[in-house]
């Protein structure tokens, strides 16, 4: 005779596990994507390019221009010409925390950065 006490943990499991929701996914984790970034009140069209931990962040406007963040620092540029600049205190630096996951709340339809920025 099959032993209740040792099939009810087991049916639990299976109820929970049916039950539960998939984690939801960051979109900027993907290689290529594009959308909306939204701060202080502005928003840009932007493609993001996501490799290697190297995180690319290319503007609709002005066309060109690129900006490249990775551990190291990061690297301006406009139409393939790297140029001086503080990188890291761009106006998308948020862009390069939300893909690496930090300081960013995932929802099913946008990340929100913690200083507020969002991108859909």
């Amino acid at each position: 005779m099959i032993c209740i006490k040792r099939i009810l943990p087991l049916i639990l499991c299976l109820l929970l596990v049916s039950c539960s929701r998939p984690a939801l996914k960051n979109p900027l984790a993907e290689k290529s994507v594009k959308g909306v970034f939204i701060t202080d009140g502005a928003e840009y069209r932007v493609t993001v390019l996501n490799e290697n931990g190297a995180v690319t962040v290319i503007p609709e406007t002005p066309e060109g221009y690129s900006i490249t963040f990775t551990q190291e620092g990061a690297v301006v540029a406009f139409d393939g010409i790297e140029l001086d600049g503080a990188g890291s205190l761009s106006l998308f630096y948020p862009l390069y925390e939300m893909a690496l996951g930090i300081n960013t709340e995932v929802t099913k339809t946008e990340l929100k950065h913690l200083n507020g920025s969002i991108f859909k």
